[in-house]
């Protein structure tokens, strides 16, 4: 798949999540928020090809990109959960360990740029997240075509990797790597890595313990080769 027919399916793709937000309306439907790639070209050239799945964004407004606000680095510095995904992708791509890092940089913000990120909740939260098995069924059809669409080589699922497990691309996945309780990997019958990790924003382990868990986990199958 080339730029521009991943340009053209990524228009279809926020088509659909209109459409569905107005066959099934929300007393939160001005709050629609578009997911996906923001550097089509970056993401058709990476090896691997990541995907992030997260719960749900914060904000206001009518029909926003998820990646508005986030052009500079500076905006981008703002979003401890950005923050966190820079130092993991920068990892995967260089094989450095977050201890190894320089502080964040326009290189990695351009490598965050290259990833798809979609939430399962594609209407913004005013609150912390609850349960996402009603946002799931909502947004199921689209989550899963963007799954198809994107194609990704890679998903890392931020806390969200349960609600998939039933899904016909993960649910006969086997366990290949990765420490429970931290980032075990499973590998699809498609070959697709599913990482299942926390929020990258979570309480639940340290930053370098949370970015290298994951590093390691997906650099035993892509190593880096630079």
């Amino acid at each position: 798949m080339n730029p521009t027919e991943l340009e053209h399916i990524q228009a279809q793709l926020h088509d659909q999540i209109r459409r569905t937000a107005i066959d099934s309306p929300s007393e939160n439907s001005s709050n629609l928020i578009l997911d996906g790639i923001s550097d089509i070209n970056a993401y058709c050239a990476s090896a691997p090809k990541i995907m992030w799945i997260l719960k749900e964004a914060y904000g206001k407004g009518t029909d926003w990109d998820i990646w508005d606000g986030y052009e500079s680095l500076e905006q981008t510095l703002n979003s401890p959960t950005w923050q966190v995904m820079m130092y993991t992708l920068y990892g995967i791509r260089t094989g450095k360990h977050f201890n190894d890092m320089p502080r964040l940089n326009n290189k990695m913000l351009d490598m965050l740029k290259g990833i798809a990120y979609i939430n399962i909740n594609k209407y913004a939260a005013e609150s912390r997240s609850g349960s996402m098995q009603q946002a799931f069924e909502k947004w199921q059809n689209v989550l899963i075509r963007q799954i198809e669409c994107y194609a990704p080589d890679v998903i890392i699922f931020g806390n969200t990797f349960s609600l998939f497990e039933a899904e016909d691309f993960a649910k006969e996945s086997q366990k290949i790597g990765g420490e429970s309780g931290k980032a075990p990997i499973y590998e699809s019958p498609s070959g697709i890595l599913l990482v299942d990790t926390w929020h990258p924003n979570n309480t639940k382990m340290k930053r370098a313990e949370y970015v290298d868990s994951i590093i390691d986990g997906i650099r035993h199958h892509y190593p880096v080769d630079c």
